[in-house]
């Protein structure tokens, strides 16, 4: 056993390069693999984490819709139960800006991880602040800042600068300052109105009774679970999905390139394995040798990417959360030895997999071929596999037909048998164009072509390339267009919305800001009204699964577009609902539908009269609208943001200033629309990003494959090569006719995978769907070409490595055998 494992090392080592590829190749395999078993967690961890470095061990927050809290009922829940932190909150204004006083008992803020061990007792007109707010606001410590509350004057120190951490973590919009707690209430006259509080549960399996309590029986307070896992596991479960689809592809990808480049060592060792087998080697003990020398590949392959999957998961796990207003926590999970013994398994496996239908192939030869290496270079198209490809693309096809609620296992499926097929019947594409080239040079009297031609439909190494290229465009051109159908969503905003600067993040009714048309350079001021987080059920009880966003209009929107129905003629109880939102939910058209508003004890009933498409509002789709009237009455009378259309010429960034200057309100940020939809983008550039990822994967596995392939189809050419060079071709020529071939293959596969991402277009948009995602992906015909040409541009590159070798090619040592 000795001997046999320093004979695989020592092959390993003489051809490093290609040892390498194959590596690198399990390596990603690998790391994928073992991140779709860890990166889920790892996101939950992250949020939870975040989280937590505010609100400590708070498990509630408790807050009112009137800014105060008089008394609170919990119920059997006494002080044994629970710890309960106080917090007062009051607006000011500092060098006639908005800002914060906040006030808080600090023993107990520590005692739940609110702040951090530096923050001081504050005595009256003392004040602490952040290092972050600190540096950003230009304060420092023994400032005073001064503010007026009804007509007095107040004067406070900042005796302390302290750590960012808890709450002083948070990254507003504005300054806030912690003070003394008996004198913000003093100064804001609260007496006994607590602003917020800060519950810890003691036992953790109790805080969704006590949430569900505090909610049932307090009118008008909001209560948050604070760093609940099931609810952040929940809203994450998406990354689930998109792992799977990354694994599937990559997966597909890796298959075909390690596939490829084990043949290269399996042609480049028949020598080497005749001659074993001709002095008493069996053909199991060859068997078995080679089989242990790939599987040493995947454990190399698998260890490594197990390393970088480890280092990579927190990193990965960034790319899913966006945060605002504080820091993501930079704490990462310890990924188990069980799921890294798991993942080196896999790697193992694959190769063992990928292999031995290779393995066992060559050595099935007689000894004396082996040994001259004796190989034959046509492809030779099989029956059964005749009627796989179309079978398998059918099936795709049918798949996709039936799968109308966008189920992802069927998405995933038809995904991967759609891009298996197309490689199956590469084939019988190269073998007919094969015929036409040939043809057509044949006619113009081009001869390198007409070689060239056949060679396409008959060499084994050019198909495989080709399948490669083909599975390869397929699945970028095809993503692509997915992300191209992102960008022209939010190209679309620019001319939906009639907005230049939105003011959001109002607590007042409408009125209120009224002095924003007073503002120099606004034209025009709307308000968009519109609120989600409640329970809405169908007439036979049942809850939906998803969260509506309910809107309140009073005549049409463009971002919201009626089918057959409009709101100007709304009745007061009736509702117009989404139609992707009602088919997922089985509404139609005359259901009673109930919202139950838990925050105010309240049910609402509606009846559905009609449908519409809110795509330019949120991708998700999950909108209910009704009249302005009932929902200023039943909901809520604040409006979300302020829409400001701006006279022709004005400055925006100025405009966005004048306005923030105009309402004077803690916590009201305005943005321009070029920003909002920069925001938007930066949503769903998670998502993208994987896409991303996924394309890069593609074009560099894609080309190590047709490196490789080119490389097994120099190895198995090589007598005819020299034949040809001996009697009619000078290596000049022969380099020309591998480069006409190589382009021939690739424009073939190209336009092959070009169709092939049509037919994609269509899975990939269900895909979408199946993560609540409806944006409608259309094909991108200039991507499709784009794609073409790199692919072909690159592939040329491949010839570095044969074309070196035809250099250095002697005719004597390559047909002396003969």
């Amino acid at each position: 056993m000795k001997s046999i494992l320093k004979h695989i090392i020592r092959n390993i080592w003489t051809k490093k390069g290609r040892s390498l590829l194959i590596i690198l190749s399990l390596t990603v395999a690998t790391t994928v693999f073992v991140l779709n078993l860890t990166l889920p967690g790892e996101i939950v961890l992250k949020v939870q984490e975040t989280l937590r470095s505010v609100y400590g061990e708070s498990d509630l927050a408790v807050s009112s819709e009137d800014a105060t809290l008089e008394s609170i009922d919990f119920g059997e829940f006494g002080e044994d139960d629970m710890t309960c932190v106080d917090m007062y909150r009051l607006e000011i204004f500092v060098e006639n800006k908005p800002a914060l006083y906040l006030g808080l008992d600090i023993e107990k803020g520590k005692n739940l991880n609110l702040f951090g061990e530096d923050v001081p007792n504050l005595k009256e007109n003392e004040v602490a602040m952040s290092k972050l707010q600190a540096e950003e606001y230009g304060y420092k410590e023994g400032d005073e800042i001064e503010f007026t509350v009804d007509d007095e004057e107040y004067k406070m120190k900042i005796v302390k600068i302290v750590d960012t951490k808890g709450l002083m973590a948070m990254e507003m919009e504005y300054v806030f300052f912690m003070g003394n707690p008996s004198q913000v209430c003093e100064i804001g006259e609260f007496e006994d109105e607590v602003s917020s509080l800060y519950i810890d549960v003691k036992d953790n399996d109790r805080v969704g009774e006590l949430a569900k309590y505090l909610q049932e029986n307090n009118e008008g307070i909001l209560v948050n679970k604070l760093a609940d896992i099931e609810s952040i596991e929940a809203s994450m479960s998406f990354v689930n999905y998109i792992m799977i689809m990354v694994f599937a592809m990559a997966t597909i990808m890796i298959f075909f390139v390690v596939g490829s480049m084990n043949k290269v060592i399996i042609a480049e060792r028949m020598p080497v394995i005749g001659t074993f087998r001709s002095v008493g080697a069996t053909r199991g003990k060859m068997n078995a040798i080679l089989l242990w020398e790939n599987m040493l590949y995947g454990l190399i392959g698998g260890v490594l990417g197990c390393i970088f999957a480890y280092g990579i998961n927190s990193n990965m796990a960034g790319l899913f959360v966006t945060t605002r207003g504080v820091s993501l926590s930079q704490k990462t999970s310890h990924i188990s030895w069980f799921i890294l013994a798991v993942g080196v398994a896999f790697a193992v496996l694959l190769e063992f997999f990928i292999t031995i239908k290779a393995i066992t192939k060559a050595n099935k030869k007689p000894i004396k071929d082996i040994i001259f290496d004796v190989q034959s270079t046509r492809y030779i198209i099989r029956k059964n596999r005749l009627f796989l490809g179309p079978v398998m693309m059918c099936t795709s096809f049918v798949l996709d037909a039936i799968n109308t609620k966008s189920n992802i296992g069927l998405t995933l499926a038809s995904i991967v048998l759609l891009m298996v097929g197309a490689a199956y019947i590469v084939p019988l594409v190269m073998r007919g164009a094969s015929v036409v080239i040939s043809a057509i040079a044949k006619k113009i009297g081009w001869a390198t072509g007409v070689i060239a031609g056949r060679n396409v439909g008959y060499s084994k190494m050019l198909i495989s390339s080709a399948r490669l290229v083909t599975v390869s465009v397929a699945l970028m051109i095809s993503i692509l267009a997915a992300s191209g159908s992102f960008a022209k969503l939010f190209e679309s905003f620019r001319y939906i919305w009639d907005m230049d600067v939105i003011v959001q993040n109002l607590s007042e009714t409408a009125d209120k800001y009224d002095v924003l048309n007073e503002v120099d350079g606004v034209e025009s001021v709307e308000y968009l009204y519109y609120y989600y987080g409640d329970d809405i059920y169908r007439a036979d009880n049942k809850k939906l699964n998803d969260y509506p966003i309910m809107m309140g209009l009073e005549k049409s929107c463009k971002g919201v577009v009626e089918i057959d129905c409009n709101v100007e003629d709304m009745a007061y109880d009736e509702m117009f609902v989404d139609a992707i939102f009602a088919e997922k939910s089985g509404i139609e058209i005359g259901d009673s539908i109930e919202l139950r508003i838990e925050r105010k004890n309240k049910t609402i009933k509606y009846q559905v009269t009609g449908f519409v498409n809110s795509t330019n509002f949120t991708s998700s789709r999950n909108v209910c609208v009704i009249r302005l009237d009932n929902y200023l009455e039943n909901i809520s009378d604040i409006p979300v943001w302020a829409q400001i259309v701006a006279k022709e010429g004005t400055d925006l960034q100025k405009l966005k200033a004048d306005c923030l200057e105009a309402v004077k309100e803690v916590g009201v940020f305005a943005q321009t629309f070029e920003e909002y939809i920069k925001e938007q983008e930066k949503q769903t550039s998670s998502i993208m990003s994987i896409f991303y990822v996924i394309i890069g994967m593609a074009v560099m596995l894609s080309f190590i494959g047709i490196i490789n392939n080119l490389s097994i189809g120099f190895i198995q050419r090589r007598k005819e090569m020299a034949v040809l060079n001996s009697t009619c071709m000078s290596k000049g020529q022969l380099f020309g006719m591998m480069c006409t071939e190589v382009v021939l293959t690739n424009l073939i596969a190209c336009v092959l995978g070009g169709i092939t991402a049509f037919a994609a277009t269509g899975m990939i948009d269900a895909f979408m769907e199946s993560l609540s995602v409806y944006v409608k992906v259309e094909y991108d015909i200039k991507a499709a070409l784009i794609v073409s040409g790199i692919i072909v541009i690159l592939s040329l590159f491949t010839l570095f490595v044969p074309g070196k070798r035809l250099k250095k090619m002697s005719i004597v040592e390559e047909i002396k055998y003969e």
